[in-house]
């Protein structure tokens, strides 16, 4: 498994734990205008969080290329997600833009494209 699909998982175990173990925080700081409002709300980012996490601990436990390509596909689908989001939503911003070029560049070190 190449380094980029370390620094990748890593990467990624690091700030989805972050969201993982506080989402209210997160939630506050990204700047994003999201309100965890109820305890639902609440469940839903530590459960989207929490498959990030166990993902990419799966690819530093087992040295797997194949759950590398797993959390690298996963990245590429908050790509394309974030994109048809400011096709149909208009959410273009520069925290959407940024966001944007960090999936697809996850998705680019964690899925070989030779």
């Amino acid at each position: 498994m190449s380094i980029f699909a370390h620094i990748g998982a890593a990467l990624t175990a690091l700030m989805c734990f972050y969201g993982f173990a506080f989402p209210n925080r997160l939630a506050q700081r990204a700047d994003i205008g999201l309100r965890l409002e109820t305890p639902i709300a609440l469940s839903e980012m530590r459960a989207t969080y929490g498959a990030m996490v166990a993902i990419a601990l799966a690819v530093i436990v087992t040295q797997s290329e194949t759950f590398a390509m797993v959390l690298g596909i996963a990245w590429f689908g908050s790509f394309v997600g974030q994109a048809v989001s400011i096709v149909v939503d208009k959410s273009w911003s520069s925290h959407v833009a940024t966001s944007s070029v960090g999936s697809l560049l996850m998705f680019v070190f964690l899925v070989p494209l030779a």
